[in-house]
């Protein structure tokens, strides 16, 4: 059986852990509104929301503050894994509500991803970066990141009606 304990994260890097919750709350809704068979652009329009929103700001100041500044081989797989996520982001823009592959794709690539940050990139990074580095990214992210993003988007197509 997994180890289902709450994982320690240091204090300067919360902002985006508690962003990371946001995530998996973002790839459930997806996966439920796929379940319920609700109509696909109500979901479109939901992941361009989430990535307009949150999403994007979120990968750059991951890639700003944390990945960019490290040739470490989980920091340039993370990097790849954002790049992929846009490019999803892109095929899901132009194709509309065409391919719901698209959209469970992304889903189960946003938590994979988040599963890796939060598993093995972050508890490395707060092992390997100098405390005072990590000092000062905790203060650009309580400065960026400190308000927790509050999903309130309108159509809630995840709840079974």
């Amino acid at each position: 059986m997994g180890d289902n304990k709450p994982i320690k994260r240091s204090l300067w890097l919360m902002p985006l852990s508690r962003e990371h919750h946001a995530g998996l709350q973002c790839a459930w809704k997806i996966r439920e509104g796929l379940k319920y068979g609700v109509e696909t652009d109500r979901i479109w329009r939901y992941i361009l929301y989430f990535w307009e929103n949150h999403l994007s700001s979120h990968f750059r100041a991951e890639e700003e503050l944390l990945y960019n500044t490290s040739d470490d081989a989980l920091c340039k797989q993370a990097l790849t894994e954002h790049a992929a996520m846009r490019e999803l982001i892109g095929l899901i823009n132009e194709d509309g509500d065409e391919d719901v592959r698209l959209y469970k794709q992304f889903a189960d690539s946003m938590e994979a991803h988040i599963r890796l940050e939060e598993r093995q990139l972050f508890p490395l990074l707060e092992a390997t970066l100098p405390a005072a580095e990590l000092a000062e990214i905790g203060a650009v992210l309580a400065g960026e990141h400190g308000t927790v993003f509050k999903d309130e988007y309108p159509d809630e197509f995840w709840i079974k009606s």
